[in-house]
């Protein structure tokens, strides 16, 4: 079977202020005030994915390809889906964020999306 990968295609990072520690690496975060991020709660609408911090700076990706976990009974749909944070990844939500999905793994319950 050939394999392809998204992984990097135009991905964007913006740095913000951050309270979180490294644990939340990996996870959505959403805008908590000027030029800060926290972990999203479940239910939010995410602005992008924590990739690394320290010394309370994050770097968070706000654009390109990423892969997420997802939750809940429905998986998120191939094409433009709405999503939102849940449990550190997605899960589908009407008052989440748009972004195009391009590939849903429904045994590992990841999504490979766009930002």
């Amino acid at each position: 079977m050939k394999s392809i990968s998204m992984d990097g295609i135009g991905a964007k990072y913006v740095t913000f202020y951050t309270e979180e520690d490294a644990s939340a690496v990996g996870k959505v975060c959403t805008l908590s005030g000027n030029d800060t991020v926290k972990a999203s709660a479940d239910g939010e609408k995410f602005c992008g994915i924590l990739i690394s911090v320290k010394d309370g700076i994050a770097c968070v990706q706000v654009g390109g390809c990423c892969e997420l976990p997802y939750s809940g009974t429905t998986a998120p749909s191939v094409g433009y889906c709405s999503v939102a944070a849940a449990s550190g990844g997605v899960a589908v939500g009407e008052k989440g964020k748009e972004v195009l999905v391009y590939h849903v793994d429904t045994t590992a319950k990841t999504v490979g999306m766009v930002l």
